[in-house]
């Protein structure tokens, strides 16, 4: 192979990585709403585009780090580089936004590497909203923690159920302590900056 060609073929490839980085890393469309399943689950899940940019990605750099390590074993070398392509391929697994499900025992985040994370309704400690990320974090006990990024749908439905199911856990939520006898409002986190 010349360098032109080596050259043709990298470049190529480095505009199909930012091509599917931006389509990954996209707000999910305003008009797309969460799906109701039967038995009162509610899915919060990326759209069918986004899931097969993120599948490809992960692939292609799952894809390069194996064909990288074959490579090496028998080459002798790259073998460096294969495996940071690997070890990102499996935290992109690990960390990409999972499909949020709130069903009526409480919500859970299915991620494409390991197990769902459960937080029961009774178990949520507190409710944070990151506007300037478009982020919804989801406290629990033990520090469990689920979030709704900016890439899963209807995020003013996901706020109204928690709102219905721990209101005393949102951001500006007034708590009334003992049967009535005082009320106080706690305010929303200063913002960061």
């Amino acid at each position: 192979m010349n360098l032109i060609s080596l050259m043709s073929a990298y470049f190529i490839g480095v505009i199909v990585l930012f091509v599917l980085a931006r389509m990954i890393l996209k707000e999910a469309d305003t008009n797309l709403q969460a799906e109701e399943l039967p038995g009162g689950v509610i899915r919060f899940g990326p759209d069918q585009l986004t899931k097969a940019a993120m599948a490809v990605f992960i692939g292609g750099f799952g894809g390069v780090g194996v064909l990288g390590t074959v490579s090496a074993l028998f080459g002798g070398r790259g073998l460096a580089m294969s495996l940071f392509c690997l070890a990102v391929a499996l935290l992109l697994l690990r960390f990409l936004p999972g499909t949020l499900v709130l069903t009526k025992e409480g919500l859970e985040q299915h991620v494409w590497l390991g197990g769902p994370k459960k937080i029961a309704w009774n178990e949520v400690q507190s409710v944070s909203v990151i506007k300037r990320e478009g982020r919804v974090v989801i406290f629990g006990t033990g520090g469990r923690k689920i979030q709704h990024a900016k890439q899963l749908p209807d995020r003013d439905r996901l706020l109204a159920e928690l709102r219905a199911h721990c209101p005393d856990k949102m951001p500006g939520a007034t708590i009334t302590v003992a049967a009535g006898h005082r009320d106080w409002t706690v305010p929303p986190p200063p913002p960061k900056g």
